[in-house]
């Protein structure tokens, strides 16, 4: 009997050899992406905002989680972690990936009470465990984030989300994970659309330029103001001066949220079941080949690349069994 979770599946459809490396051999990269961790951490406070809490004690447990990781040496930054205009608002003169993140996960934060929970009318499931099994005894099991009521009366199953790219307008629908809970839920209770709040990483600095001199607000790239003089007494054939003058800058940072929902369809639980049954199949008849497809996408090369095409373990670790 098989035990599941939508990240194993996915794990075992992207490469069957990549599946095993992971959860038989234990085989775990020794770099931790920032991306995994921080999603973690801002969960953990945005569940903290639903339960109804302060937003000071949504923050305080971020800060907690994420201090944790704040000298870690195998943590491995993106680009669009670090905000360099951030960090010098808040008078941060060096490049610092986790402290950018830090003042990010709290503008989402505020983004959340902001703009989503004045949308949710109730909360029906917050962080619920949820599962089922097959004929076979062979279990499917993960957490979802959430289930809401909106204020005209209609039940999301959502999922909270942070990305530095935009959603695409159905993405909710092509989502294994979140058919796959839908599958799961919809028998105990009517779920109109499944969805996701997606926290941008990209942060709004909302910047402000205003000439100190002439008083026009400009927002264009020029260091001092490129405003033309042409003012009461310009004569036709003069040429127009430009102000030239020094720019007060002002700014107020926010995080932008998108809600995202689709309606799931048959079609769209079809193509779940299936996926499910070709990773339990294929797990259970221990086929562990490999698919050279995924060996490189647009994200860089995948963490086994070396062990896979070089039989070489740089990089990699084998996880030790918990006592």
């Amino acid at each position: 009997m098989n035990k599941l979770s939508h990240t194993s599946i996915s794990r075992y459809l992207e490469c069957p050899r990549k599946y095993r490396h992971y959860y038989i051999e234990k085989i775990r990269p020794i770099k931790t992406k920032s991306a995994l961790v921080f999603g973690s951490c801002l969960d953990k406070g945005l569940n903290v905002l639903h339960e109804g809490k302060s937003l000071e004690e949504a923050k305080k447990l971020f800060g907690l989680e994420w201090l944790r990781y704040k000298d870690d040496p195998n943590m491995v930054y993106s680009k669009s972690d670090l905000d360099k205009e951030l960090l010098k608002y808040h008078n941060i003169l060096t490049e610092d990936n986790w402290y950018s993140i830090l003042l990010k996960a709290e503008l989402m934060l505020e983004a959340c009470k902001r703009e989503v929970l004045p949308l949710i009318k109730k909360h029906i499931a917050i962080q619920k465990p949820i599962s089922f099994k097959n004929p076979e005894g062979d279990e499917v099991h993960g957490f979802l984030d959430l289930i809401v009521e909106s204020h005209e009366g209609k039940i999301y199953l959502m999922d909270n989300k942070s990305s530095s790219v935009t959603y695409e307008a159905d993405s909710p629908k092509k989502s294994q994970q979140l058919v796959l809970y839908y599958y799961i839920e919809k028998d105990l209770m009517k779920i109109d659309e499944a969805g996701f709040f997606v926290y941008k990483k990209k942060i709004n600095l909302n910047k402000v330029k205003t000439c100190e001199s002439c008083g026009v607000v400009n927002n264009s790239s020029h260091k001092t103001c490129p405003q033309m003089d042409i003012g009461e007494g310009f004569l036709i054939n003069e040429q127009p001066k430009r102000c030239n003058g020094e720019f007060t800058v002002t700014y107020n940072p926010i995080a932008e949220v998108d809600m995202i929902t689709n309606e799931i369809g048959p079609e769209e639980e079809d193509r779940v079941i299936n996926d499910i049954d070709t990773a339990n199949e294929g797990i259970t008849n221990q086929q562990f080949g490999s698919n050279f497809n995924s060996c490189e996408t647009k994200y860089g090369k995948c963490e086994y690349w070396k062990l896979c095409h070089e039989s070489s373990m740089e990089g990699l670790k084998i996880e030790k069994k918990k006592e």
